[in-house]
Parts: structure tokens; C-alpha cells; sequence
């Protein structure tokens, strides 16, 4: 008896795990988004909605969950690549569908099924890379005599702090301390969404320096924007880039796809001769320590004085003998 209700609990099962697998995709896309958006951040998810609808969703539309394989995740892939979508993104994507098919094996969609995305060929054209271009301190400086006073500071708080632009459009009075000379991150401002920083190490404390004097007569309510429009909102990024562009083209320093980011950069460059790279990577929130090497632009002038420092003290290399 307990054999045969073993066999007969096998057959049901087996048919409650084929229906479950013949849902439509877009169908369950709609289950995956109620439960696991929800230990998501908005921008994660608004990112997700992004990926999802510009490539995920028009590629499996017409198939059901089981009928999805390596092969149709990868023509999506080199569909995107064709298109010339940024590297970034396709992997991006792709980790998007393979965390949907893991939940769909997780929540019992789908029984000993492979994850279609697991190796999935991302391609090798680099897509819409930009360039990425660092300026000097001098470029900078003339940029800033072009802005209007407001993104001039904007721009001085992150050559001297290292602050992303959504977290000095964030940054609320109470977490300025200006008899301290620092500054608080707490919070970041994405596209008018307030947000926790992107990672526990974007949480930090900055030191402001003379930066502290020119900041203080924005500090106002403790709840109010240290940077803010007439009606006490923050600014965002996009509304203060075409100001900061304009600034860039009239110093004839402007470069494609570079904004407010790459005054960052020079933050990381000019500090990383002047810290260590555990101090930096603290200083920039980064929570690996790979992402802050990145950021740091090669200076060939340093390598050449290093060179030349050398050669005055008539280092002589080590030879070997024959």
C-alpha cells in the first residue's frame, strides 16, 4: 500500500510540476517581480524593469518557462551585441535571466531543469563603450570658472570629497557638520528617488576642509537639501547636467558620456598620492577594493620623475652572473 501510494503521489506530482513549467514567461515574470522585488532597492528594481522590458521579455514572449533554452538565451544576447548594447549591459542581462530561472527552480516552476543563462556566451564586441576621460586639476579648475556658482561648489565638494553627484544632491543639512568640517553620507538621490547608498561602504564620513566655510551659508533646516531648487526639492543629476555641459564646452573640456563622474575620478587620482588604497577605498565608498584602482588615472609625468629620481641616484641594477 505505502508502495503503490508512493507511485500514485509520483504521477501527481509529476503532473503539478508540468503545468507549473508550462506557465507562460511573461506570465511568471509577473510572480518574479511581486516576490523578489521586494528585497530590492528602487533602483535595482527600476534597473530590472529596464533590462526586462527592452530585451528579456520580447525575446521569450511567445515561449513558456520549460521551453526556454541555452540557445534562445543566447540569441538574445547576440541580438544585443549586434545593437551594439554596452558589454556591461549584456552581462548585466544575462544575470538577470539566470536569477529568474534559478527562483523558478527555487519556488518549484521547475523540477532538475539547467539554468538556460548559466554559460551563456556574452560576446566580445565591446558595444557602446564611451570613453572614459579624467581631468587634470588645471582643466578643472577652468571648467569651474565657466560653471554658475552653484555647480562650481557641486563640483569642488567632489574634487575634494570624492562624493558621487546623487549623493551631494542627497546631502541634507543635519549631515553637514560644519564645526567639524565633515560631512555624513547617509543618503543618495536617484532620478527624485531617496535611496540608502549603494553598498553599506558607500556610508561613510568625508572630511570637508575649506569646504566647510563655503557650504555654510546653504546649511539651513536639519531635514532641508544642502543643494535645493525655490521649492526646497533636490537636485538631480539630470537636472544639473546641462549646466555642468555647458561649463565643460565653454573651457573646451567637454568629452562625450563624462559628466559629474569623472571630477570623481580626479578626486581618486589626486588622493592616491596621498593615501593608501585602503583609505581611498573607504574616502570613494567602494565596497571592493578593485572598483578604487580603477578609478585612478594613470599619471605618466610621476612615472617619469620616478625614473629620473632613480637614474640621479645612480641605481644600478642588479646583474647576474653569466
Amino acid at each position: 500500500a505505502e508502495r503503490e501510494k508512493e507511485r500514485i503521489m509520483r504521477d501527481v506530482n509529476g503532473q503539478i510540476y508540468t503545468i507549473q513549467s508550462h506557465i507562460p514567461f511573461v506570465d511568471f515574470v509577473k510572480t518574479y517581480k511581486a516576490e523578489h522585488y521586494r528585497g530590492l532597492k528602487e533602483t535595482s528594481r527600476r534597473f530590472y524593469d529596464s533590462r526586462i522590458a527592452a530585451w528579456i521579455e520580447p525575446a521569450f514572449k511567445d515561449k513558456k518557462l520549460y521551453q526556454i533554452t541555452p540557445l534562445d538565451v543566447a540569441q538574445m544576447l547576440g541580438a544585443m551585441e549586434a545593437a551594439h548594447v554596452a558589454r556591461n549591459t549584456r552581462v548585466a542581462t544575462r544575470a538577470i535571466v539566470a536569477n529568474i530561472f534559478k527562483m523558478a527552480k527555487r519556488w518549484g516552476y521547475l523540477k532538475d531543469a539547467d539554468n538556460p543563462a548559466k554559460d551563456a556566451e556574452i560576446g566580445r564586441d565591446s558595444g557602446a563603450a564611451r570613453t572614459i576621460w579624467t581631468p587634470t586639476l588645471e582643466e578643472a579648475r577652468a571648467i569651474i570658472a565657466q560653471a554658475d556658482a552653484e555647480v562650481a561648489l557641486i563640483l569642488e565638494m567632489i574634487i575634494w570629497t570624492g562624493m558621487r553627484i546623487s549623493e551631494v544632491v542627497g546631502l541634507r543639512c543635519k549631515n553637514v557638520d560644519v564645526a567639524q568640517a565633515v560631512a555624513y553620507v547617509r543618503e543618495r538621490n536617484v532620478r527624485h528617488v531617496m535611496d540608502d547608498p549603494k553598498s553599506n561602504a558607500g556610508q561613510r564620513t568625508l572630511p570637508l576642509g575649506y569646504l566647510a566655510a563655503k557650504i555654510s551659508p546653504l546649511v539651513a533646516g536639519p531635514e532641508d537639501f544642502l543643494f535645493r531648487q525655490d521649492g526646497g526639492d533636490s537636485y538631480t543629476d539630470q537636472l544639473l547636467y546641462r549646466r555642468v555641459r555647458a561649463a565643460m564646452t565653454a573651457a573646451g573640456q567637454y568629452h562625450e558620456g563624462n559628466a559629474f563622474h569623472a571630477f570623481r575620478r580626479l578626486h581618486s587620482t589626486l588622493m592616491s598620492k596621498r593615501m593608501s588604497l585602503f583609505d581611498l577605498r573607504a574616502q570613494m565608498g567602494h565596497a571592493d577594493i578593485k572598483t578604487t584602482q580603477k578609478y585612478v588615472a594613470g599619471d605618466l609625468d610621476a612615472r617619469r620623475d620616478a625614473v629620473q629620481d632613480a637614474q640621479d641616484e645612480k641605481v644600478i641594477p642588479i646583474r647576474r652572473k653569466a
